[in-house]
């Protein structure tokens, strides 16, 4: 057969045959397990200003380096709470005085070079007047307050306990609310929680008949003011801040930790047993443990913290107040503290028995 023939034939019988499958498509790589980026939130926005300031300061350093950038922080507290600041500018609503000093203090030896260093004290004092008038509407004063041991850079110490100070801290709304920004009232409320900025901040407050609306926020007021039977109208959402008050009067707490305008540790006693609910129950339990038999406190306020059990206090109570009225029935005339025994006695027979009539009329 001739060769080009031959050939010819076989191209077209392949011509012919269907196309061979293609071959599979290699599989695509498995998806790489990497974290996602957190998400950042976006910045909360800044409250459109409601008063303009013209803001002075003066900040000065014993040592080498600069003070703290006092200006700038200020002017960003100001501006979350609706106040612009301006430097040298003219302020419409009002003149912010600041005088900031980063003075000399007293040595401390370095443990581990021996080196005797000197610390940073400092002042820090901030006033608001009226425009036109001149009136003094706030005055603030901050310091910082340094341990006996201090770790870390001497300066650096003294400044984060300068910023942690309860003035400084609420600057922003003090300065705010004596301008009058009512928007600004609920970030002050805060403040009547501590002594340093408490007379400050209610006064502040009560200048622009400030009433808060919340169950905390009503609660703090009232403890703060000394008006503890309004925390029996609030009930028990009022527990946790009068249980904060008593351990604060007690050493226990640095919050709330302030004697109110009346009733003080006796009054706030009655309204918790008044006000009801776990938090007042547990805590009551707790305190009659302690002081009903270990006597922690004083006799007023055993006899307050076993009044307030028997408003408030429940079923598990009971074997503490009555082995307390029987020691009372039970002291002898020549003991010591024989009329407080008794007295105690007495009360914890009464809170005992307030106690059994609730649980009897209650549902089976």
């Amino acid at each position: 057969m001739n060769r080009a023939f031959l050939f010819s034939m076989l191209l077209l019988a392949a011509c012919d045959r269907p196309p061979a499958p293609a071959p599979p498509a290699p599989a695509a790589p498995a998806p790489m397990d990497v974290a996602r980026p957190p998400r950042v939130e976006p910045p909360a926005p800044k409250p459109a200003p409601e008063r303009r300031v013209r803001l002075e300061v003066t900040a000065t350093a014993w040592h080498k380096g600069k003070p703290f950038a006092i200006e700038q922080d200020l002017r960003a507290k100001l501006e979350r709470v609706g106040v612009e600041a301006v430097a040298g500018g003219e302020g419409k609503d009002g003149v912010v005085e600041v005088t900031y000093e980063e003075k000399k203090g007293r040595a401390y030896r370095d443990e581990g070079s021996r080196e005797i260093l000197d610390a940073t004290d400092i002042v820090f004092k901030l006033s608001v007047r009226a425009p036109k008038t001149g009136q003094v509407l706030l005055l603030l004063e901050a310091d910082s307050e340094l341990t006996d041991v201090v770790t870390g850079d001497l300066t650096a110490v003294a400044r984060a306990s300068f910023q942690r100070s309860r003035a400084y801290e609420f600057a922003g709304p003090m300065v705010a609310v004596a301008l009058g920004v009512r928007s600004a009232a609920p970030a002050l409320l805060a403040a009547i929680q501590w002594e340093d900025t408490r007379e400050d901040a209610l006064r502040l407050l009560a200048g622009i008949g400030f009433k808060p609306s919340a169950a905390a926020d009503r609660a703090i007021w009232a403890i703060s003011s000394g008006r503890f039977a309004d925390c029996v109208d609030i009930g028990p959402d009022a527990a946790p801040f009068l249980v904060e008050y008593i351990r604060g009067l007690q050493g226990d707490s640095e919050q709330m930790g302030f004697i109110a305008e009346g009733g003080g540790i006796s009054g706030a006693l009655d309204a918790l047993g008044r006000v009801g609910g776990p938090v007042a129950q547990r805590f009551l339990s707790d305190l009659l443990e302690k002081d009903g038999k270990c006597f922690g406190s004083g006799h007023e306020t055993r006899l307050a913290t076993i009044d307030a059990v028997g408003n408030g206090g429940v079923a598990s109570d009971l074997p503490i107040l009555d082995w307390i009225a029987k020691r009372g029935e039970t002291t002898r005339d020549d003991d010591d503290f024989v009329d407080q025994f008794r007295e105690l006695g007495d009360s914890a027979r009464k809170a005992a028995a307030a106690i059994r009539r609730r649980a009897s009329a209650e549902p089976r």
